[in-house]
């Protein structure tokens, strides 16, 4: 398997083919971008990232907005189910844009998610109809001493 090489903000990173998500509509603001790769790392945990294949290696850190938030409930509407080709809501996963702050805990863009079919590797970022979601959800992340 061939793997190539691309360089992003967070450094050079290596992929496979497989490591490739398709954007079948872009990115708001990079929607003529097609591909992103998906990219997990350790050190980030539980941050997870998408770079996208321009020229800039341009990055979407994103987070499980469940994680902080369980009563979450996004509704996704069915032409971009279609768009994303899931045939069970179990092949999707929703993750939200994450937007760390210099001064203040990170926010989540809870109104716009990420949707990825992890199946077939095929995703999108979906604008909820529900207006009373936030753009900017900011949650107070627990001291080091309360992580175990």
């Amino acid at each position: 398997m061939e793997r190539k090489t691309i360089t992003t903000p967070l450094g050079k990173f290596e992929y496979s083919p497989e490591d490739r998500i398709q954007l079948p509509v872009g990115i708001p603001g990079f929607e003529s971008v097609r591909y992103a790769i998906w990219v997990a790392l350790a050190e980030y945990e539980p941050v997870k990232w998408i770079v996208l294949e321009n020229e800039y290696g341009s990055t979407l850190p994103l987070f499980d907005p469940f994680m902080v938030l369980t009563e979450y409930d996004p509704v996704i509407q069915d032409d971009e189910v279609a768009l994303l080709e899931a045939d069970s809501p179990d092949d999707l996963a929703i993750l939200c844009v994450l937007t760390p702050r210099e001064h203040g805990s990170p926010t989540l863009n809870l109104r716009s998610p990420v949707v990825i079919n992890t199946k077939k590797r095929i995703a999108m970022q979906v604008i909820l109809q529900d207006e009373t979601l936030p753009i900017r959800y900011q949650w107070e992340k627990p001291a080091e001493s309360e992580v175990e």
